[in-house]
């Protein structure tokens, strides 16, 4: 099934901007390009608490397990498909 997904790469906001909407803007802006019959995976730093929150306020789930990317540990959030 990894291959029906699609991959949110980067989604960052400069702290000076955080609480401006701008993040719910971008994320608003990918979601609008993606295709929603196929499920949409990203990776966030596990001690970014903030994003986790702001992902799962925004339909992401949790998946189980997590990696190593690089020197940072993260996990893996999925928005899942809308039902066919």
């Amino acid at each position: 099934d990894t291959e029906r997904r699609q991959r949110l790469g980067a989604l960052y906001v400069d702290r000076a901007w955080c609480g401006r909407c701008i993040g719910q803007a971008l994320l608003a802006k990918a979601l609008g390009w993606r295709d929603p019959a196929r499920p949409l995976l990203l990776e966030v730093a596990t001690y970014n608490r903030g994003a986790i929150r702001f992902y799962e306020r925004n339909g992401f789930v949790r998946l189980p397990g997590g990696e190593m990317h690089g020197a940072i540990p993260v996990l893996w959030m999925e928005h899942r498909a809308a039902p066919a």
